[in-house]
Formats: structure tokens, sequence, C-alpha cells
């Protein structure tokens, strides 16, 4: 399997950690797209808006059910797989940043992140010393 290395800011980790998790819960049926429409002045319109196509996205659910991180019972193998692969990512960089707060002994994401067979493995973050791997 190929591996890749990619150097970020911190905002710029944030920012993905962010997209990716929307898209996750998108996915799973949380539709709202919280993190990106929480930017935008008309977001109550949006987030409505935005409902409509929760029968489209989870048709097999009630409406106030989301599939859970690893895509559980989906019956759509692509939705599924896409769940279960993209709560991994976002999780990770939550679990890294938490876990560097010192002041903050509470966090949900100072936990490990679940994993499953579907998900793949676990992103590596680490950060750089004076800008260099050490």
């Amino acid at each position: 399997m190929k591996k890749y290395q990619v150097t970020l800011t911190e905002q710029q980790l944030r920012l993905i950690a962010e997209c990716v998790e929307d898209c996750h819960r998108f996915m799973s049926g949380q539709v709202d797209m919280h993190n990106i429409t929480s930017r935008l002045d008309n977001y109550k319109e949006v987030y409505e808006k935005l409902q409509e196509v929760k029968p489209l996205v989870t048709p097999e659910l009630p409406w106030n059910a989301a599939y859970g991180w690893s895509g559980g019972n989906c019956p759509n193998k692509w939705q599924r797989q896409f769940i279960a692969q993209t709560y991994p990512i976002y999780r990770e960089i939550l679990h890294f940043f938490a876990c560097q707060q010192k002041d903050n002994d509470w966090n949900v994401y100072r936990s490990e992140t679940l994993t499953c067979k579907e998900g793949g493995p676990l992103i590596q973050i680490k950060e750089l010393k004076n800008g260099k791997n050490e």
C-alpha cells in the first residue's frame, strides 16, 4: 500500500477535520453540515433545506436516526464504506488536538478513535518541531 506525507498548518488540518466530519455525518444521516453551514449568514435557512434531503440519504431510517460511526447496518455498501472510512480520519485529527491540551482533562476526543476493518488503518499525525521531521 502506498503512503503519503502532507505538511499542513494547524488551521489547515482542523479545516480538513471539519469538512470530513461534515461529509461523514451527512452520509450517516446527520445532513446539517454544521461545520460548514455555521459560517453562513443564512445558516438557519440552509439547515432547513438540508433537512429535506435526509429521506434521500437514509430512506430506511426514521427521521431522527442516523447510522453509527462505522456505517452499521447501512444496506448501501458504498455508503457504509464511506461512513466507515471517513470516521477515523476526522476523529483521529480531533483526538490528536484534544490530547495536546494540557488544561482540559475532560474531552470526548481524548479517548482512542474507534476502528473497524472496513474503516482501514488510522492516520498518523506528528507535530513537526521547528518545521522539520524528527
